[in-house]
């Protein structure tokens, strides 16, 4: 049977990567690094089966345990129950994750120690009186490149898990969303929901962050920041700069991953409070609906003094009480009725004298009502609004300052909330249509142009 090289397998995997995709994904929902031979082969027969007759011979070939064992693919072999597993290399699969954001396998607490214990051996043996920190030892130059190499590799695996954390979001609102497909048992799955994400944050999300935090204090030892620096600081004592300075770098790096990896933790855990809490409330609301329905079915029984739910219930349920005191909202509509005409007919005569007042030029250029910090530029844009003000036709008004500014704003080009200000006060102790302004202690705010205006209150009334 012909067989292929390891570079020629590799090839082949790569033309259909679903079908090791397919295969870590197995591994990784067992927690297994073991994989029956059969799994393999029905994994690729469904991904091949719509090829051409050669086509699939090729990946048969390429797929079959001894090509994988011949190939250097597989690592080893063993069975398990009367089952043939296969075990791939570990930078096979490495291979694949690399090309696949989801197969990056989440890292745990216990990996994290191993690596951080790794990080202390190197310490531990820089430290020792056996190093001579000479180029010309084998043992020193082993020791230096063992560091830099897991510096390195530690890094690239942070670095992968955080791409596939800050992705988790995506996946929260895509779960989300299914809760409102019908046949979804809307408690289950919240609840599943909620214990994947829990043990998600627990298990990987919390121990990275914990890991990079320089603020977090080890029985065992230093952390990871800790360990990096007094590395750092031997090959300075020992004048090693520019080993001093790469080591520095992967400081850096270690401290960039350090916001992002705080910000998916408080995603996370918002998320994950957020769902707790609705639960509660979900639970809450079934719990008394189901007290109203069984007092409600007491009233069905045809008995005539039973025709209503009795106060008790109300009186047994706190916010019951408090829910019967709420003012339902009025629903806006249009009514047929004289007050009713008689205000939209006043609102438009309005609306039309306001654009017959300004007719007359009374800003000679636009634009010039613009904020100016000169005090001569504010009073001759007051003293345009204060002309215009004259004209108006005015109704009385618990807030004077509020109606204005809403029918000038729109009507006046380069309009600034100031100059009205300005106009009240000039007119406050005078008559303005017929009425009197009456300033007030109570504050308001108007939002205007991006800023948010207080002011106090003026009313607008009719004289006594």
């Amino acid at each position: 049977m012909k067989q292929f090289s390891a570079i020629q397998t590799l090839k082949i995997m790569l033309e259909r990567p679903n079908i090791m995709f397919n295969i870590i994904m197995q591994m990784d929902g067992q927690n297994e690094r073991f994989i029956s031979e059969a799994a393999v082969g029905l994994t690729v027969l469904e991904e091949i089966k719509n090829l051409e007759e050669k086509e699939q011979q090729r990946f048969k070939i390429a797929f079959s345990t001894k090509n994988l064992s011949s190939s250097h693919i597989v690592a080893g072999q063993d069975q398990f129950e009367n089952v043939n597993r296969l075990m791939f290399q570990e930078s096979v699969l490495s291979i694949f994750r690399l090309c696949e954001t989801s197969l990056y396998q989440e890292l745990t607490d216990a990996k994290l120690k191993s690596e951080l214990a790794s990080l202390w051996h190197i310490q531990m043996k820089l430290h020792s009186d056996t190093c001579t920190f000479n180029n010309l030892d084998p043992d020193y130059t082993e020791l230096v490149e063992e560091a830099v190499q897991k510096l390195g590799s530690l890094l690239d695996l942070l670095k992968r898990n955080l791409i596939r954390m800050q992705e988790i979001n995506r996946d929260l609102e895509q779960l989300s969303a299914d809760v409102s497909k019908d046949g979804i048992d809307f408690m289950k799955y919240r609840q599943t929901l909620l214990d994947d994400i829990t043990h998600l944050y627990e298990r990987h999300i919390l121990p990275t962050h914990r890991f990079v935090n320089p603020d977090v204090k080890l029985v065992e030892g230093d952390n990871l920041l800790a360990t990096i620096n007094s590395i750092k600081v031997l090959f300075d004592a020992h004048n090693k700069y520019e080993l001093s300075d790469q080591i520095f770098r992967y400081s850096l790096s270690f401290s960039n991953i350090i916001n992002p990896l705080k910000n998916v933790s408080n995603q996370i855990n918002g998320f994950i409070r957020k769902t707790q809490k609705s639960l509660t409330q979900f639970n809450a609301m079934e719990w008394h609906f189901e007290r109203f329905m069984s007092k409600y079915k007491q009233t069905l029984d045809g008995r005539v003094n039973r025709t209503k739910i009795d106060s008790t219930f109300a009186k047994e349920t706190l916010f019951m009480n408090n829910v019967k005191r709420i003012s339902r909202p009025k629903d806006l509509r249009i009514e047929n009725n004289e007050s009713y005409f008689h205000n939209v007919f006043v609102d438009l005569t309005y609306k039309i004298e306001d654009q017959l007042a300004i007719s007359g030029n009374v800003f000679e250029a636009e634009g010039e009502s613009s904020i100016s910090f000169t005090s001569k530029d504010r009073i001759e844009r007051a003293m345009k609004i204060y002309e215009l003000l004259e004209k108006f036709s005015l109704r009385s008004s618990k807030d004077i300052i509020a109606t204005l500014h809403y029918r000038l704003k729109d009507l006046l080009p380069a309009y600034q909330f100031i100059d009205l200000i300005n106009a009240i006060v000039h007119f406050r102790k005078k008559i303005l249509d017929g009425k009197q302004l009456i300033k007030t202690n109570q504050k308001a705010f108007i939002q205007h142009n991006n800023e948010y205006y207080v002011y106090r209150i003026v009313i607008l009334q009719e004289i006594s």
